[in-house]
């Protein structure tokens, strides 16, 4: 019961938050926005949202935002692709990031793990993530770093649940 009145006030938040996002974005556009119905799915992959290194909490808060969109669009596929920064990670970063998301959408907010999938995508300049749904097929990954370019901190992350923590 108290799980299903949590889930309806985050619905109602993040609701609360769309229409005031779209409100002020609407009022600054000059053409009007092409319509979308509540609950149609995308046939194209379709990014929700992209986000740098956040902590752990201001990123629950974006995969609560996905999982809304999910509960709105039951045959959607949710991707989660995380990029690996130029400098400043350390090993095993992107990896703990994304079972760190994974085990957020599964466990906490009850979401189908076949309908998530994740996806290392390589590096680029700083650490990002892309929060992508589709119903046809994968986004597209565009790594814009080399590997052999990369400078990783010294360590590595042993425990995935430890970044969660935070």
């Amino acid at each position: 019961m108290l799980k299903e009145k949590l889930r309806i006030m985050t619905h109602l938040c993040v609701l609360g938050l769309c229409l005031i996002q779209g409100a002020s974005s609407n009022f600054a556009q000059k053409s009007p926005p092409s319509p979308r119905k509540v609950g149609s799915i995308e046939s194209e992959p379709h990014k929700i949202m992209k986000f740098g290194k956040v902590r752990w909490n201001d990123e629950m808060s974006r995969l609560d935002y996905l999982d809304n969109i999910l509960f709105e669009q039951p045959k959607a596929i949710a991707y989660i692709v995380v990029y690996g920064g130029r400098r400043g990670d350390v090993r095993g970063e992107v990896n703990a990031r994304m079972m760190c998301a994974e085990n957020y959408m599964v466990k906490r907010r009850g979401v189908e793990s076949t309908r998530i999938i994740l996806i290392n995508g390589g590096y680029r300049e700083e650490m990002m993530t892309e929060l992508w749904t589709s119903q046809t097929g994968g986004p597209p990954i565009s790594a814009t770093v080399r590997r052999r370019d990369v400078k990783l901190k010294k360590g590595r992350i042993k425990n995935w649940r430890d970044l969660c923590n935070n």
